[in-house]
């Protein structure tokens, strides 16, 4: 009956260590929205854009160098250009500069950006295949809250004939899991 106790017990101990490293080894895990507005450019019309993304954090990526940790995101969004709209399939790298103790950072990604319209309202962006790149800065409200503003640059790096690009400005909340 002793043996079968032990047995038990260190049956559970090893469980319960198996789950703590695991719960240690889960990516952290962010949802947010995204709305902004992109400069006006000569006689176009202005531009909007609305993104709902989702953020992870592999464990192996949350200390690259001191404070710098990188993440994948994952992204739909809306464009919206006069009465016209295309939607949009983004993912890519984030890299995240936060110093420890400090309740703001510093965010920049690129992204692989499929439409699917290349030409909304006035505006022909040349193809359905661009990139997205953007410089962010990141406050924490709370330990799972955050608010952020966005710079942000889709275009096609020259892969098509047109290539104008497409300029936001973007507020971002987001909630971290």
């Amino acid at each position: 009956m002793a043996r079968r106790r032990a047995w038990l017990l260190s049956a559970l101990l090893v469980l319960g260590m198996t789950s703590a490293a695991q719960a240690a080894a889960r990516p952290e895990l962010s949802l947010g929205l995204r709305y902004g507005e992109g400069a006006v450019y000569g006689d176009h019309e202005q531009f909007e854009g609305q993104e709902l993304f989702l953020r992870a954090g592999p464990p192996a990526w949350r200390e690259l160098w001191p404070a710098v940790r990188a993440e994948v995101e994952f992204a739909g969004a809306r464009f919206r250009n006069g009465g016209d709209k295309a939607l949009a399939v983004m993912a890519g790298p984030v890299l995240v500069w936060q110093r420890a103790g400090r309740p703001w950072a510093l965010e920049g990604g690129i992204r692989l950006t499929w439409l699917s319209d290349d030409v909304i309202g006035d505006r022909d962006l040349g193809g359905k295949f661009q990139f997205t790149s953007y410089v962010a800065a990141v406050w924490q409200l709370s330990p799972r809250l955050a608010a952020a503003l966005r710079l942000q640059h889709t275009s096609n790096a020259g892969i098509y004939n047109e290539n104008p690009g497409l300029d936001l400005q973007l507020i971002e909340l987001r909630f971290r899991f």
